[in-house]
């Protein structure tokens, strides 16, 4: 049994992401339980410990907040 927060979040990811609809679903959740994140539209896309590839989508009302390079 994988008791640490961070375990649980990697065995998740391990069930789930190997397929689009598995992603889909841990990004939903991830954007439910994290605070603030909602706005951004996270879509994890990797998920390893100490690597995580996301892609964020940038609301146009963030825009001036977040700025591309």
């Amino acid at each position: 049994m994988v008791a640490s927060p961070e375990g649980r979040l990697i065995a998740l990811w391990q069930r789930l992401g190997g397929s689009a609809a598995g992603r889909s679903i841990f990004s939903w959740m991830l954007r439910y339980f994290v605070t603030y994140s909602g706005s951004v539209h996270p879509q994890l896309l990797q998920f390893e410990p100490g690597d995580v590839v996301a892609r964020l989508r940038v609301h146009w009302q963030l825009r001036p907040k977040v700025q591309k390079p």
